[in-house]
């Protein structure tokens, strides 16, 4: 994948002149021939002052600066942990940040990895004083130096960028090295966790981040829940692509790219790590082997749900649509064929989606988990054998479902039939009754007004055209 335009330079003893030059994630998409997301200018020789001079300054932690184009400029730096304290992990706050006479090497070396510490000195030339490109060229996530173990957040850049950049490998000193730093890893703050992994659900396939922690055997101190699900067995003629933490990998790859989707479908099977059945291999083929009692049960839900919300910074708003999905994604599919006033009976449900858009999210993440199924019947004598997490995760460096082979083998032929139920319940949300006429109509037997909810649904319930139909 070598790309010839450039002449690459590696002696790091290289002069660079005062200047603005291109850096980092710039560089790297370029010579890749991607389309850069944004530029990042570095300007060695300068200091603080003089940038600020002519430059908005942005940075609260150290010098970042805007010039009028909206490009993010920094002056090279080092970065010290606060007497050494390896076990603090509050981000920049928690760095001693130095940048009197610091050279654009040093400031190269003390990023993530090798395929950031690029500095473009020309049009047709690339500083790479450690060995970025190469590793361009061999697919290769690698870190810069021991200064990598300084931040424990890198772990998650690491596994985004695995994300971003699927069919690049960790380099296995890379993995080790993450490995070393499990211990320091539940200080990170839960803003800098969900910083990271918000980014990642915006991948086209989110799995990989996820993937890359459990393959550096870090997932169980950063994703308990997730990790829970690990090794869990499901009934095989309904899930062959494998445990209940495949399962919801290929849900997460398959559902639209909506940030509240992505999060609802990450957390819809949650309660499977808490509620499996035992597997029985007697009974492979049954509808009852692997089966999962009540994992969209309310009671069961809440305290895990609430456990999960202490632990990670979420919005009000995702909270509560974490909770419908995870409760209600298993309502939709079995309402084919029923009459519109069944129907309409689920939104009499508390928490089932009130408006449009909640309504929206529940069937992105239906849509994802319907096609994040693998229906076969098993080869007769097959007996899938438990497996610890630590197996599983082995096995899966041999082999790994991607989300694609899922389409392809179920594809949306297990949705057609449902599409009208979904459009059907969406017209609801459409409907706009003239709420004022009808609150008299529907007080209850001591005088209490109805919601606005409640309402929609007593007319819609009641209209001759609507229920003349079935879904």
């Amino acid at each position: 994948m070598k790309n010839k335009r450039f002449k690459i330079i590696t002696n790091a003893k290289t002069y660079v002149p005062r200047g603005f030059y291109k850096v980092g994630g710039f560089v790297r998409d370029t010579y890749l021939g991607l389309d850069p997301d944004d530029i990042d200018l570095l300007a060695v020789g300068y200091t603080p002052e003089e940038l600020e001079k002519t430059h908005t300054l942005t940075g609260k932690d150290f010098p970042v600066f805007r010039n009028k184009k909206g490009h993010e400029i920094a002056v090279p730096r080092l970065e010290r942990k606060k007497n050494n304290d390896l076990t603090s992990s509050e981000g920049y706050k928690g760095f001693e940040v130095h940048t009197e006479n610091v050279t654009a090497v040093q400031d190269l070396r003390r990023r993530d990895l090798t395929i950031n510490a690029l500095l473009m000195l020309s049009n047709t030339e690339i500083f790479d004083p450690f060995g970025g490109v190469e590793d361009l060229n061999k697919k290769v996530l690698r870190h810069v130096s021991e200064a990598f173990a300084e931040d424990p957040v890198r772990v998650l850049r690491l596994a985004r960028f695995k994300g971003k950049f699927p069919d690049f490998s960790i380099a296995q000193d890379t993995k080790d090295l993450c490995f070393s730093m499990k211990d320091r890893l539940p200080y990170l703050t839960k803003e800098r966790v969900m910083k990271e992994t918000r980014k990642a659900l915006m991948l086209a396939r989110p799995s990989h981040y996820f993937r890359a922690l459990l393959d550096m055997d870090v997932l169980d101190v950063l994703f308990p829940s997730l990790f829970a699900l690990v090794g869990v067995l499901q009934n095989h003629r309904f899930h062959a692509e494998g445990d209940s933490f495949d399962h919801v990998m290929l849900v997460l790859d398959n559902t639209a790219r909506n940030p509240l989707a992505r999060l609802g479908a990450l957390y819809h099977d949650i309660g499977k790590g808490v509620c499996a059945k035992a597997f029985d291999y007697e009974c492979i083929d049954s509808l009852t082997a692997g089966a999962f009692k009540d994992h969209n049960n309310r009671d069961l839900l809440e305290p895990l749900l609430k456990k999960e919300f202490g632990k990670f910074s979420f919005h009000k708003k995702e909270k509560q649509l974490i909770s419908m999905v995870t409760e209600f994604h298993t309502y939709l599919p079995p309402l084919l064929g029923l009459k519109n006033k069944s129907l309409v009976k689920c939104f009499h449900k508390k928490g089932f989606p009130k408006t449009k858009e909640e309504y929206s999210v529940l069937v992105d993440v239906v849509v994802g988990d319907m096609r994040g199924h693998i229906h076969c019947i098993p080869k007769e004598g097959f007996k899938p054998r438990m497996t610890t997490p630590k197996e599983r995760t082995r096995l899966r460096r041999d082999k790994t479902l991607e989300a694609e082979d899922c389409v392809f083998l179920a594809g949306d032929s297990n949705l057609t039939e449902y599409k009208e139920v979904f459009a059907k319940l969406g017209s609801l949300y459409d409907f706009k009754p003239d709420i004022v006429k009808y609150k008299q109509q529907y007080k209850d037997k001591k005088g209490v007004e109805p919601s606005i909810e409640l309402i929609r649904m007593f007319i819609l319930t009641s209209s001759r055209d609507f229920l003349n139909n079935k879904a």
